[in-house]
């Protein structure tokens, strides 16, 4: 019994281990242009700051967590919000298709951005910073408006440790 309960845990660790490759202070890898397709050729200008928020348009909680992030962003000007899906622009929900405005942006067939950053599951929420390190990253709804901006004030040098530059 002792044996079956501790190979079940050490299964259980080893599954979470792999559920994701970012880490904070380390830069996402570059989400070349080339892999996604912006709905309506809306392009979002850069910000010294980005939210990158990986969905379904069909799932709920990932409307949820659009929705919360637009809520809690706003008035954040050095914020742009940008949106993957691994959906064609015509199989996206017409929610998705709105958030292609203004500073925020929706890439659909986006699987080389899941892909390299390591992403399984949505909602998956990442911010970066300009020079692309990680700065958050984690659910969209666990994000509250005074971390964004504690996060996003630019002012402040966020000292992170990148375990790369050991």
């Amino acid at each position: 019994m002792k044996r079956i309960l501790a190979i079940s845990i050490s299964l259980l660790c080893a599954l979470t281990a792999f559920a994701q490759n970012l880490a904070i202070g380390e830069r996402t890898p570059p989400l070349h242009p080339k892999y996604r397709q912006w709905i309506n050729g809306h392009v979002p200008q850069n910000c010294e700051y980005t939210y990158i928020g990986f969905v379904h348009s069909a799932s709920i909680p990932c409307i949820e967590g659009v929705e919360h992030i637009d809520e809690i962003a706003d008035g954040i000007d050095n914020l742009r919000i940008l949106i993957f899906t691994k959906e064609s622009e015509d199989n996206v929900s017409g929610w998705l298709k709105l958030h292609a405005a203004g500073r925020s942006g929706v890439a659909c067939r986006s699987e080389y951005a899941f892909r390299s950053c390591g992403v399984n599951y949505a909602p998956f929420g990442v911010i970066i910073d300009a020079r692309r390190r990680v700065i958050w990253f984690g659910n969209p709804k666990q994000l509250s408006r005074e971390k964004l901006m504690k996060l996003t004030q630019s002012n402040k040098k966020h000292k992170i440790k990148c375990r790369s530059l050991k």
